[in-house]
């Protein structure tokens, strides 16, 4: 069963704006009521509703994520949740790198920080090309720090812990990475950034897992996920915020 309620069309009077006001500049958009194909109550595909066909499926059924039609961790809107065992959604072709990203996502995770084992410490994507199959994304590990890297040739060790409890509730993540810059930002509050970076994408990005020699499972929920081929301008990222808190709740800086 496929789940579609549509999309708002931008620049049509009294129509909503979606991330599609985006243009060009939309790598990819998965949102949690679009494009779902259910498998009774797990999550086989989630369609990119970019048009640029950037799908994640998994063929597997034990392995499939569970769809949560009606999600009060985010104002009753839909979510995908990943349970840390062995559910996780791959891109189901090859993703040809991009010269830079930001990123948006709304989740929440279940353990922060998390435990460090496989099952309870990863990070909910895989998208950079830092040392896949040796490294893991950890938000968070077992001392509360936060190792990522999307769209990096390096994986980031931010020696900080964004808040104890914050990453349990709703929020939106951000991930830039340009050249010359890195930077995360908890609903609008930037956590860590650095100078040093190279852009670097995992062509066969994950979802709800991190590449390592054996998977580290993400334990948590993802209402919607964002991706853009460049840093969104000043009035991109009010759009984009603006959007985030009308529909999930989400308190920007």
């Amino acid at each position: 069963m496929r789940i579609g309620l549509g999309i708002s069309i931008p620049g049509q009077s009294g129509v909503p704006w979606s991330p599609l006001s985006l243009g060009s500049a939309l790598m990819s958009w998965h949102r949690g009521d679009l494009g779902v194909t259910l498998n009774g109550s797990t999550v086989s595909e989630w369609a990119d509703q970019s048009g640029n066909a950037h799908t994640f499926s998994q063929g597997v059924a034990a392995n499939q994520p569970t769809y949560v039609a009606s999600d009060s961790n985010f104002g009753g809107q839909s979510s995908v949740q990943f349970l840390g065992t062995n559910d996780k959604l791959d891109h189901t072709a090859t993703w040809t790198a991009p010269t830079a990203l930001d990123l948006f996502c709304v989740l929440l995770v279940v353990n922060d920080p998390g435990t460090g084992v496989a099952a309870t410490g990863s990070g909910p994507f895989q998208m950079g090309s830092w040392s896949p199959g040796t490294l893991s994304a950890l938000y968070t590990h077992s001392d509360g720090d936060v190792y990522m890297g999307a769209g990096s040739t390096t994986r980031k060790t931010t020696a900080f812990d964004p808040a104890p409890g914050l990453i349990t509730v709703k929020h939106a993540l951000r991930m830039i990475s340009v050249a010359g810059e890195w930077t995360m930002e908890i609903n609008g509050t930037q956590r860590y950034t650095t100078a040093t970076n190279t852009v670097g994408w995992d062509t066969t990005p994950i979802l709800g897992a991190s590449d390592l020699a054996t998977d580290w499972f993400f334990v948590g929920r993802i209402a919607e996920l964002i991706t853009m081929n460049a840093k969104a301008s000043a009035a991109q990222l009010a759009d984009i915020e603006a959007y985030l808190s009308a529909r999930y709740g989400v308190t920007f800086a």
